[in-house]
């Protein structure tokens, strides 16, 4: 049975539903993986119950992801991302990368010459190797293909860090890939 606050916060009835099924599955993992981060049951409790109220504000997207797997990385990052949220005061990114370094090309040009010049196991190699923070937000945008505004609030960050964040990770993907010598400099 989940809390009375959730259903007051989502007004669709089949939201809702699909919400509770959400709550019920996936409640302990994401209690686990809070609490390996915060290492303190009572703050990774309040980490899991963030991440839930993010999932309810945002059910109409969520509810969209019909691959269990999809939602299962869906659910977990969310209480991965809530729980850092909760460190005190804690950077989470060491890295600034300014903005005018960023790839000139569209998120649509940019995914298509990607696509065109890698086959799909050199692509699935490059993404591999690109930090885990910036795979998260090109997985939901270029992958799941959701805006910079739903990839942000799913993920319970900032559109400006979403698009740094994606920017960072075009430029991370295109590094990779030329490391692995399959696409040329021309990429960017």
């Amino acid at each position: 049975m989940i809390p009375i606050l959730y259903t007051s916060m989502i007004d669709d009835p089949n939201h809702l539903i699909k919400f509770e099924e959400i709550y019920e599955e996936y409640y302990k993992q994401m209690f686990y993986v809070a609490n390996r981060i915060l290492n303190d049951a009572y703050e990774a409790e309040d980490a899991v119950q963030d991440a839930f109220i993010g999932i309810a504000r945002n059910m109409k997207t969520v509810s969209k992801i019909v691959n269990k797997t999809d939602l299962f990385y869906y659910v977990l990052t969310a209480a991965k991302h809530a729980a850092l949220n909760r460190l005190p005061k804690k950077k989470l990114y060491d890295e600034s990368v300014p903005m005018d370094d960023a790839p000139a090309m569209s998120d649509n040009s940019f995914w298509e010459t990607l696509c065109n010049k890698l086959t799909y196991e050199a692509l699935l190699k490059a993404v591999t190797a690109v930090p885990e923070t910036y795979r998260e937000v090109l997985y939901y945008h270029f992958v799941m293909g959701f805006s910079v505004k739903e990839t942000a609030s799913l993920l319970n960050i900032k559109v400006a860090t979403a698009k740094q964040q994606l920017v960072r990770g075009k430029k991370a993907l295109v590094q990779a890939a030329e490391k692995r010598g399959v696409v040329d400099n021309g990429a960017e």
